[in-house]
This record gives structure tokens, C-alpha cells and sequence, in this order.
């Protein structure tokens, strides 16, 4: 609730409440002192009436005696009664029931008196004042709220600006980060294929070192292994055996190697260096002669002057880690697909179906996948 004169808000402890009329006031706008308020508030609430009602109730009565009323009795008494100058609770000041002539009359100095204003008519005026400051108070706000949002709108416009040279900057050094980054992957590319190219040659050199390094050279297995053996005699008794002698001067190294399995129970593989070619292969011929003339009684140890067990005895090229490994698999491939042949000559892996078919060459172990199978009739 506001006060009726100041029209602010009003709190518990300043409110005065008129009890004729029912207004609101702050006791300070009525001149009435705090230290006097707070002695005499319980009082005050109960007995106080504002000081519009206070001028209103002092002018009620009759009021037919004051000299005015008996000047108009004797001009016409028929015409005028004494409720015609009674004043109404509903106005601010007192009504004059007279003519038009006498209210307008000038005074003497030189203004015409007020005229009377009812407290709905004061009540109207309040509001159409208030409603023009309200209407005032909301343009202001609407252009305050206006300016702000401009302004905000504005700020924000200049951070998105920032934000968003920002970011272009940014895309921008990581387009040309990416660019290098893609001219460097290429160029890498580039180097590992000529890379993988020149590994690729490199094996096939070392390859044919490897192989050229193996010619002279011959393998025997399954020799049983003796303390005190003696390699290059069991080997030249060995070539007598199989008639293919030879001097203890075309034997340039014999030794064993180790094994390729550690676990395997095998004996360890002989390698014999030979003066040449021609003595390796002269040896490996004369060795499947001697095979396919003894088929009873192959190449063993006992032709060899070994008094144990007899194992037979292989002899073939030195081969390569690799070119073992597809004798192996090709070995294992013509068991499955019922291919009558493998063998190994000059470091290369052949197989053949049967005696009129061709032989085919095995580079690699991928080769044996598009061979197709020997189905027997």
C-alpha cells in the first residue's frame, strides 16, 4: 500500500491508518515525530482521522444561522433550503450554491475564486497523471532497453568478428599444416616404394650370392655323430662306396652345422666344400645311381665304416634357409595332390605329375596354391 501524500510505499511501523475515510499515511508526512509517534502509536491508530476528513466533519452541521444563509433567506426564502449549502463528504472544498454571476465575479484581486473538484474527479485526474508518467517511465525504459540491447548486440557482434578471424587464421595455418604434412606423406610414399623396390632387388642379389656362395658346397643328413669321428675319411670312403672317388685336395672344408631345431633328436648335418661345381655334382649323380641300383639297401651308414645302427644317408646341394623351406612345402603339397616328383637342382625347387608330364618351376611357396591337383584315374 503507498501513502496517500507521498505516494512511496509504506511499512508496518510508519503506516497511520484514518479510521473515517480508511487513507494510508506515513506519520512523517504529517509532521508527527518519531519519538512522539512511538509514545502515542497505539493511540493514534485508534483515534486518528486525516486532515481532509478533520476539515469536512468541522464544516458539518447545520449551518443555517451564518449571515450568508439569512442574506438568502431574505432574498427567497421558498427557493432555498439549508441542505443547498450543507457540504457533501465527496468534495474537497465547500459547494456554492450561487449564481454564476457571483462565482465568476473577479475579486478584488483580480482573480476569480476556485471551483469545487469532487474526490472521483481528483481521483481521475491522479490516474491520467499517473498513467502519463507510467507512459513516460515505459518510452524511457523501452529506449533504455533499446540502447542496452543495441549495445550488447553490438559487443557480441564484434567478439563473434574476433572469434570468427580467429578461427579463420587458425583454419588457414592448419590447411597449410595439412598441406605439408600431405606433401610429406607423399613424398614418403614415393621413397618407400623406390625403398621396397630396391629391398626387393637386394634380396634377389643376396639370393644369388647366397646361391652362388652354396655351389660348391654339399649337405649330407642323418650322419650318426661320434666323439672322435673323422669327417673327411668317412666322406671319401663314402665316395668309394658309391664309386666316385675322390683326393683328400678336392675337399677344401667338411664340418656340421647346427641345427635349425635345437629340440629335434636328428643328428646334426654335414657340410662338405668342394674344389668345384663339377665334383658336386658329380658326387649328388653318383649318389642316385647308387640309390636306384641298391633300392634293397640304399645309401646308409654302415657304408660309411659306422658300426652302429644303420640310418640312411642323404646327400644333396646346400640350400638356402628359404629354398629349404619350399622344398619342405612343396614335398609336403605333391603328397596331398598325388605329384609323382620334387626335387632340388641349382638351388631351384621342380615338381612333375609323372614321367610325361613337364617339370614346373616352385619360386615360392604361393606357387604350389595354383597348381592344380593330380586326381588319380
Amino acid at each position: 500500500m503507498n501513502c496517500e501524500a507521498c505516494r512511496n510505499r509504506i511499512t508496518g511501523e510508519e503506516l497511520l491508518l484514518c479510521i473515517k475515510c480508511m487513507t494510508h499515511y506515513h506519520y512523517i508526512c504529517l509532521n508527527i515525530t518519531q519519538s512522539y509517534s512511538k509514545a502515542n502509536l497505539g493511540e493514534l491508530r485508534r483515534s486518528w482521522i486525516c486532515p481532509l476528513c478533520i476539515n469536512v466533519t468541522r464544516r458539518k452541521g447545520n449551518n443555517c444561522n451564518t449571515p450568508v444563509r439569512k442574506q438568502l433567506e431574505n432574498m427567497d426564502e421558498s427557493s432555498m433550503s439549508c441542505e443547498d449549502l450543507t457540504i457533501s463528504e465527496n468534495t474537497v472544498e465547500i459547494s456554492r450554491p450561487v449564481m454564476d454571476t457571483v462565482e465568476n465575479t473577479p475579486t478584488s484581486s483580480g482573480c476569480t475564486p476556485a471551483a469545487s473538484i469532487t474526490l472521483d474527479q481528483f481521483s481521475r485526474l491522479l490516474d491520467l497523471k499517473l498513467d502519463t508518467k507510467l507512459e513516460s517511465f515505459q518510452a524511457s525504459l523501452i529506449r533504455t532497453i533499446r540502447n542496452e540491447v543495441s549495445n550488447q548486440i553490438a559487443k557480441l557482434k564484434t567478439e563473434f568478428t574476433v572469434t570468427t578471424d580467429f578461427l579463420a587464421e587458425e583454419q588457414r595455418d592448419v590447411k597449410a599444416e595439412l598441406k605439408t604434412l600431405s606433401d610429406k606423406v607423399r613424398k614418403l610414399e614415393d621413397e618407400n616404394v623406390q625403398l621396397q623396390s630396391e629391398l626387393s632387388q637386394m634380396n634377389k642379389t643376396l639370393q644369388v650370392l647366397d646361391k652362388s656362395s652354396r655351389n660348391c658346397n654339399i649337405e649330407i643328413q642323418s650322419v650318426p655323430e661320434k666323439r672322435s669321428e673323422n669327417l673327411l675319411y668317412g666322406l671319401m670312403k663314402l665316395c668309394e662306396v658309391i664309386n666316385c672317388p675322390i683326393a683328400e685336395s678336392d675337399i677344401k672344408s667338411i664340418r656340421r652345422v647346427a641345427k635349425m631345431n635345437p629340440s629335434s633328436d636328428r643328428p646334426r648335418n654335414i657340410i662338405a666344400t668342394l674344389h668345384s661345381e663339377h665334383h658336386r655334382d658329380t658326387i649328388i649323380s653318383a649318389v642316385r645311381r647308387f640309390n636306384k641300383a641298391n633300392k634293397l639297401c640304399p645309401l646308409n651308414s654302415s657304408h660309411m665304416g659306422l658300426a652302429s645302427e644303420k640310418y640312411n644317408i642323404y646327400i644333396s646341394e646346400y640350400l638356402s634357409a628359404g629354398c629349404k623351406a619350399v622344398h619342405a612345402a612343396a614335398r609336403q603339397w605333391t603328397k596331398i595332390n598325388h605329384y609323382k616328383f620334387v626335387w632340388v637342382k641349382y638351388g631351384r625347387v621342380y615338381v612333375r605329375k609323372n614321367e610325361e608330364s613337364p617339370a614346373i618351376l616352385i619360386r615360392d611357396t604361393s606357387y604350389l596354391s595354383k597348381l592344380p591337383p593330380n586326381n588319380p584315374v
